[in-house]
């Protein structure tokens, strides 16, 4: 995608601030083994800088995700990686969700301070046997009146002894283990002190990413109210799979920028490395060896903000999020260990960022999403599963929405669709229609054409022409014939625009029965003629889709 003058501004706002306020103390905080996580964060909060795609509501710039990419990328330059992850936890891990589904309440409670850098944010996502297979999760937040009481542990927190509260995954029910759980806001400070029932049970020495305090933290009994729930109760899983999906741009971006890095450093350092009469640099081996990494940075940058580019137009980009940073896993290692070699004695010595780099960039390929299950959820998205031999449906649902253009209004229209009552309410015969403006109406809501497509009802396409190369398909749970299949759903109810509709879209000969293709248009053609208005259901429940095609189980 094409940048503007303005996000070339906000680098170089990044730049600076990097440079002057925290490259000249990442050694100290790297032998420390922390870093003061609120004094940065606070001067970062003065500059806008951790609220750049969030609500001006809260203290955000209300600015789109590219602009957010430009920063994480950016956050490379700090000669720490674990500053740089510390930074992405704020902006990129703990705070989205809250962001788009919670309360006014909740985000004035804890998003706002996140933002203008007066709290320090986590995400307790992960346990001591529940890493990448997020729904084995043990922590559990069990009703009693007005509140939840908390009890479990989490692993591997980042900022886990300095922050101020917790974006936590805890199981709030039974049954499904994909559905009975919440994203809950958790205090973990009351009054500059520890919460009661909070211990932080030891700091974890760790194999790299040293200035950041990682922590794994105990929760006997913790006492929070129900009001603390983010969004609807039970969607916690699905919440965090979206907000996933930022977490893994930033890693690939992180990646870009820090394989740029790296073979800068090494080029310079070949080249006045003197050995056998000559530089390090003109061996053909070193500088071919060099050239081919760059050009794989070169398409890691091509994949991600193409992942980028989706995202910010309202796409689902969780096949390119997942490519993008699987990618950027593996070459982040592949470039450091390769440039590594050609340090030579200095690449062994702590004191070079090759070798900070060498152990930092590990992580990349466990956090976040191991890079196995980046493959099997780009493998269940391209047919490649065993246990999977047809294609997903596009059911409109995306990685995470852009909310710019969302007003307040909406968004809690949109949060009260994504309940599976709300959409069986829909299902049962709400009208759907289009205002004279364009926007759309599900029951008493109105929507945007991006808002609908986030609430997850239909998939809404500009030209409705699209059937000709895709079946319009009606999920009746069987494969009827389009023609039969739309006399049948004429009776149930859910009125929608023809003109303005693509429903449910799957590969046509997945759903061609003996040359459809014509009696479709027949069929469209003749709808038009009668009222120009049809019933169509839009009865595809996106959660089920969601798990069924995104989650490794």
């Amino acid at each position: 995608m094409e940048l503007t003058p303005q996000h070339e501004e906000l680098r170089r706002t990044v730049r600076r601030f990097i440079e002057a306020e925290i490259n000249p103390h990442v050694d100290a905080w790297e032998a420390e083994t922390i870093f003061p996580a609120h004094e940065v964060f606070k001067k970062m909060g003065d500059l806008g800088l951790l609220g750049i795609a969030k609500p001006e509501a809260y203290g955000g710039l209300g600015l789109d995700y590219s602009y957010s990419a430009v920063m994480s990328q950016e956050l490379s330059r700090i000669n720490s990686g674990g500053v740089a992850m510390a930074i992405g936890v704020q902006t990129d891990m703990a705070t989205p969700a809250l962001a788009r589904f919670g309360s006014d309440e909740l985000r004035q409670e804890f998003l706002a301070p996140s933002i203008a850098g007066d709290y320090v944010a986590c995400i307790g996502v992960s346990e001591p046997h529940a890493g990448s297979d997020v729904a084995a999760i043990r922590t559990k937040a069990v009703p009693d009146g007005d509140d939840l009481i908390i009890t479990g542990s989490k692993m591997w927190i980042t900022s886990g002894t300095q922050a101020d509260w917790m974006c936590m995954l805890a199981n709030t029910g039974e049954g499904d283990r994909h559905r009975n759980k919440s994203l809950i806001c958790v205090p973990l400070k009351e009054n500059g002190k520890r919460a009661k029932g909070v211990t932080v049970a030891r700091k974890l020495k760790k194999m790299g990413m040293h200035a950041s305090d990682t922590a794994e933290l105990f929760f006997d009994e913790v006492r929070v109210p129900k009001r603390n729930v983010i969004g609807e109760p039970g969607m916690g899983f699905v919440y965090q799979m979206m907000q996933f999906q930022e977490e893994r741009l930033y890693a690939a971006l992180g990646a870009i920028g820090g394989c740029e890095r790296t073979l800068e450093e090494t080029i310079e350092y070949t080249r006045n490395r003197k050995a056998f009469g000559k530089s390090i640099l003109d061996n053909q081996v070193v500088h071919y060896r060099l050239i081919e990494l760059m050009t794989e940075v070169e398409a890691l940058r091509a994949l991600t903000w193409n992942a980028v580019a989706t995202h910010v137009a309202g796409g689902d980009c969780t096949v390119l999020a997942s490519m993008a940073k699987l990618k950027g896993a593996r070459l982040v290692r592949e470039v450091n260990d390769a440039c590594l070699q050609y340090w030579g004695g200095m690449g062994f010595m702590d004191e070079t960022q090759v070798s900070r780099r060498y152990r930092d960039s590990r992580l990349s390929s466990i956090g976040g999403g191991a890079d196995e299950v980046m493959i099997g959820i780009i493998a269940k998205f391209k047919a490649c599963c065993p246990a999977r031999t047809e294609l997903p449906q596009t059911t409109g649902r995306r990685c995470f929405p852009p909310h710019p253009t969302l007003s307040s209004q909406e968004e809690r229209a949109l949060f009260s669709l994504s309940s599976r009552e709300e959409r069986a309410g829909v299902r049962r015969g709400a009208p759907v229609g289009r205002t004279s403006s364009g926007r759309f109406v599900v029951g008493d809501a109105f929507f945007s054409q991006q808002g609908l497509q986030l609430a997850g009802l239909v998939h809404l396409a500009d030209d409705i022409a699209a059937a000709d190369e895709f079946a319009l398909h009606v999920k009746l749970g069987d494969r009827r014939p389009v023609g039969k299949a739309l006399d049948a759903v004429a009776q149930r109810g859910v009125r929608q625009d023809v003109e303005a509709l693509e429903l449910h879209a799957q590969p046509a000969q997945h759903l061609h029965h003996g040359g459809r293709e014509a009696a479709l248009r027949e069929d469209r053609r003749a709808l038009h003629e009668q009222d120009n208005r049809v019933f169509l259901d839009v009865a595809a429940d996106p959660l089920e889709d969601f798990i069924a095609h995104i989650i490794t189980p």
